[in-house]
């Protein structure tokens, strides 16, 4: 939320040149010296003990703030009489002599804030005579602890030469006691940024000025509810924004204090986080049901943002929140961080959302609602009855989603933000009805807890929704509806945690309704590929961000979004950018002028074949998250792509080997294609003894009654999916034509894991176990570790079966090491050389059953 600073029409113009005009930047004696329309001098943080005295003389704005002083010295800025804004925040200043701001009449900003200044002596005030035209004065967080109790006298009299000031920001501390000087200043805004105070009497701001719109009383940590009189805001006759937000007084005593304040206009009224101390954090807050009687005050007043965030509000009665009789004038609602029933909201805003005409930004997010029967019931104006209906529940449908009541909702007309993210104890809407979308450009629902998603019906269809968040809410939920609406202006949507993958698996393709997506979030969906169907028609698509899956490689697709210019691939499983995409890349860092990739936490290899990718790292002009990437050498052993560059030749030095070696493999190859007769009969009587030998294995079987659906059972991690479904089924299935039983292809969604793992060992006469790094990461590696003990045991198991994918055998998990003298290791080779007689050993292996 952005509150207005009642700045005067100068400062503003001031502002607006410095920031919008071109500027011209050198560097003098360290500091940042920038030439426009104003000359500012940056010197922040380069510890500085002096007030340099070279630079020019017509600077206008002067930044020494985060430097260390401690005494600012009579006529230190004597040689810079055209200042208009000087910042000494943070400069450890103790003590400021009487002339040490003489001659800077001009000057109209100054900020003394996080010092050690005391504002209660004139040591630390009388300094003011000498900067008379201030209008900005910022002299906040000075006081050292010790001086932050008691009665503290803030001295009118070091004010009463700035006939302009008109923004002030200041501590408030113990008792304070205004002097009647302050009376005469032009105040318009106040800030007590530090806040200490202990009470706040019916006269504690009666020397203020009438001229006073905005003030800041937020953050008072040490206040009395029981010391605060009802009419401490009666000074301010102008008040237009109040801010009480944090302060550690009840919402009750929050809405006491605008007892002043009746039938004023208000531009922000700001009572947000308005909880009592809690001297045990096990303690549970006061809970607050707003009711006609509490809310009388305010609504009596003309309010444009309203604000009552977190104040634990359990309940709202009707006639209370919506009581107003100014209605027309609320333009911003926040009610975010309470937990009341969704019943007085349900009823009361369609009753009166004509009314609010001209709310734009709703805000009911993290919310813990009750279901309650009231949601059920009928308006009704009568509280008593209100509030004993509303804490009886509906009894529930079997199935949660059906013989619910459809809910008719009335949206304010011009409505444009709506908030409704992370909200607990959502109440299932099978049907709902919008009476208008038109004006709503902005909506959140994220982490929206939902069990079933409404059929939406529109009366209008002209959605001109911009921004649009549905994370968190299960994409199950809604992409078989077949009344999605269509988004022709949506720009940005966010879908992070909503198992995409499922809408990926059935092949739904969500995004046909938003052809103007220039933003699109799926972190964290579990997506192992992303169809280019999907996304190939988002000719505007300019931020995507696929973080946090499980993709291995980078989806084609990608390379036909003309306008893409960020790309998010951090943590997913990505081994290499192949040359086509990397000179992509770099064809839209030059046509775009630039270009952000995230690649980090992926699974890089720095072999041979993919040396190119760690070559181009060195190379590209696209804007890289990193510097170095941590990397597989083809020994299987880690590096980073750093290492890898500063040592290329070395370690990519026997890579042409390799073709020679190919080359000289063929050759050999073509000379004992000779010797293929006998290696055919070879063959052959290795398959007549196979199959003599299968059939003398059944005979055995069927007289001990043994009865196997699969021939093997394969258990794998993570890592060895792709392995395993691309390479070992193939020889398995394919090429030797056994019977195999994997989870990802055999087991049926829905029923038990765990029982379909049970039952498949229990029927397979083999099993084999993939063994990658990340196995026992794996939730079900335990249990299938444990009923290969039982079946081994039952002897209905005739062989187990160890691969080391890609570790050691000394590295294969202790669980399996358990099954040490039933099991048979076979460590397969990382060279492709190797691999045709780890095959042949599997082979045997699985055959013989030994």
């Amino acid at each position: 939320m952005l509150y207005s600073r009642g700045t005067n029409q100068t400062m503003n113009m001031l502002l607006l040149l410095l920031f919008t005009t071109s500027v011209h930047v050198v560097n003098c004696q360290r500091c940042k010296i920038i030439y426009g329309s104003f000359i500012t001098a940056d010197c922040r943080k380069l510890q500085l003990r002096q007030i340099p005295q070279n630079l020019s003389e017509d600077i206008d704005v002067l930044d020494l703030g985060e430097n260390s002083f401690v005494t600012i010295s009579n006529e230190s800025f004597s040689r810079y009489r055209n200042l208009k804004v000087l910042k000494l925040d943070t400069c450890d200043i103790e003590s400021v002599e009487a002339e040490a701001f003489i001659g800077l009449w001009k000057l109209e900003d100054l900020s003394l804030a996080n010092n050690s200044l005391n504002i209660s002596t004139n040591d630390g005030l009388f300094i003011l005579r000498n900067i008379p035209n201030i209008i900005d004065l910022d002299f906040s967080s000075n006081m050292e602890l010790a001086d932050k109790t008691g009665h503290l006298l803030y001295p009118g009299a070091a004010f009463q030469h700035l006939k302009r000031l008109q923004n002030l920001t200041i501590d408030l501390y113990g008792y304070p006691v205004f002097g009647p000087e302050f009376k005469q200043l032009p105040l318009k805004y106040i800030k007590f940024k530090s806040c200490y105070l202990k009470h706040l009497k019916n006269d504690t701001f009666k020397n203020f000025p009438a001229t006073l719109s905005e003030i800041h009383l937020s953050k008072c940590l040490s206040i009395q509810t029981s010391k605060i009189g009802v009419n401490v805001l009666r000074p301010f006759s102008s008040l237009s924004i109040l801010d009480l937000s944090w302060t550690c007084v009840t919402l009750t005593k929050g809405l006491e204090l605008m007892y002043p304040l009746i039938n004023r206009t208000m531009h922000l009224v700001d009572l947000s986080h308005m909880l009592n101390p809690r001297t045990n954090k096990f303690v549970v807050p006061n809970t607050i049901i707003l009711t006609a009687e509490m809310m009388k005050h305010l609504n009596t007043m003309c309010v444009q943002i309203l604000i009552l965030a977190d104040n634990n509000i359990v309940d709202i009665l009707p006639l209370s929140l919506f009581g107003s009789k100014h209605l027309e004038c609320l333009e911003h609602l926040d009610l975010s961080g309470n937990r009341f029933g969704l019943s007085s909201l349900k009823y009361e805003l369609p009753f009166f959302a004509p009314k609010l005409s001209n709310l734009r930004v709703f805000d009911f997010s993290y919310l813990a609602l009750t279901y309650l029967d009231a949601v059920y019931m009928p308006a009704t104006t009568n509280a008593d009855q209100y509030h004993s209906r509303s804490h009886t529940k509906k009894k529930r449908k079997h199935n949660y989603c059906e013989g619910e009541t459809s809910v008719n909702l009335t949206i304010p007309s011009k409505l444009e933000v709506l908030r409704i993210t992370h909200v607990l104890g959502a109440p299932p809407f099978p049907q709902l009805t919008l009476n208008t979308i038109t004006s709503l450009r902005y909506l959140d629902m994220s982490y929206y807890d939902i069990k079933c998603f409404p059929d939406i019906f529109l009366y209008n269809r002209d959605i001109r929704l911009e921004y649009l968040d549905i994370s968190g809410i299960d994409c199950e939920l809604y992409f078989k509806k077949k009344n999605l609406p269509y988004f022709p202006v949506l720009k940005e949507l966010y879908m992070r945690d909503a198992n995409f993958y499922r809408a990926i698996d059935k092949n739904i393709n969500i995004f046909k309704n938003t052809p103007n997506l220039e933003r699109l979030d799926l972190d964290s969906n579990y997506m192992y590929t992303l169809p280019s169907s999907f996304i190939m028609h988002l000719d505007h698509l300019i931020h995507l961000r696929l973080s946090e899956n499980r993709l291995s490689h980078i989806p084609t697709a990608i390379t036909d979004l003309p306008r893409l210019k960020t790309l998010n691939l951090k943590g997913n499983r990505i081994f290499t950018l192949y040359p086509e995409f990397t000179s992509w890349l770099d064809a839209q860092q030059v046509k775009l002028g630039y270009f952000s990739l995230q690649i980090r936490k992926n699974d890089f290899f720095c072999s041979c074949e993919y040396r190119k990718f760690v070559r181009w790292l060195n190379s590209t002009m696209v804007h890289l998250d990193n510097k170095t990437y941590y990397c597989r050498l083809s020994n299987g052993s880690l590096s980073n792509t750093n290492t890898v560059l500063m040592n290329y030749h070395v370690i990519f030095s026997n890579c042409d080997a390799f073709v020679w070696l190919r080359v000289g493999v063929i050759l050999l190859v073509s000379f004992f294609m000779v010797l293929l007769p006998t290696i055919v009969i070879y063959n052959f009587r290795w398959r007549i003894i196979f199959f003599c030998y299968r059939k003398f294995r059944g005979i055995v079987e069927s007289s001990l009654k043994l009865n196997y659906d699969y021939d093997v059972f394969i258990s794998y991690g993570y890592d060895g999916y792709t392995w395993v479904l691309e390479t070992l089924m193939e020889q398995l299935e394919t090429k030797w034509g056994f019977r195999v039983c994997v989870e990802d292809k055999n087991f049926i969604s829905g029923r038990s894991t765990f029982e379909q793992i049970g039952i498949a060992i229990n029927r397979s006469r083999q099993i084999i176990f993939v063994v990658t790094s990340d196995f026992m990461s794996k939730p079900f590696a335990t249990y299938e570790i444990d009923r290969t003990k039982e079946a081994r045991s039952s002897r209905s198991l005739q062989n187990i079966i160890v691969i080391a994918l890609d570790i050691n055998i000394e590295d294969i998990p202790q669980e399996l090491q358990s099954l040490w003298s039933d099991v048979v290791v076979i460590e397969w080779p990382r060279h492709s050389n190797d691999v045709n007689l780890a095959l042949d050993n599997l082979k045997t292996r699985l055959l013989l059953n030994f």
